[in-house]
């Protein structure tokens, strides 16, 4: 088996986003690694340069971060 590709196609759900949340999705990598893919973990970077996890076994392709702080920069990465 070898590492999975990174997901595609981040983008923003925009019903799901309020002052202090942001919904994402994504679409599967062309690549599994020789195994089904099982869970995500998703992480932010707030115009840091250093990535936080925000949440981990996620099944679903589509996350909601929830607590942002309104007027910061965010990145996302799954």
């Amino acid at each position: 088996m070898t590492k999975p590709d990174a997901p595609t196609s981040l983008i923003e759900v925009y019903v799901d986003r309020k002052a202090t949340e942001l919904g994402i999705t994504w679409e599967k990598g062309t690549n599994s690694g020789g195994s089904p893919v099982l869970d995500y973990t998703v992480s932010y970077d707030q115009a840091i340069n250093e990535f936080v996890v925000l949440d981990s076994n996620i099944i679903n392709k589509s996350y909601v971060a929830i607590n942002l702080v309104p007027g910061l920069s965010y990145k996302f990465k799954v």
